[in-house]
């Protein structure tokens, strides 16, 4: 199934209700993805952000929202 930004604005939307900082992020035209951001790295001292599978991304979308 393609990743769609309805999908992924669904996804972020649960994220951010469970109290993470998410985002759809457009990497190509018509192409979405979602970023889980600000996660903290201990041994970099640092915060940094992640892009989720497209598999996690219908899961969340589908099974929470």
């Amino acid at each position: 199934m393609k990743i769609t930004q309805d999908i992924c604005d669904k996804c972020v939307d649960v994220l951010t209700d469970d109290g993470y900082n998410a985002s759809v992020v457009e990497c190509e035209p018509k192409q979405y993805a979602v970023y889980i951001d600000s996660v903290w790295d201990s041994a970099l001292q640092n915060a940094t952000s992640f892009r989720l599978h497209d598999e996690d991304i219908m899961y969340h979308a589908s099974h929470f929202g």
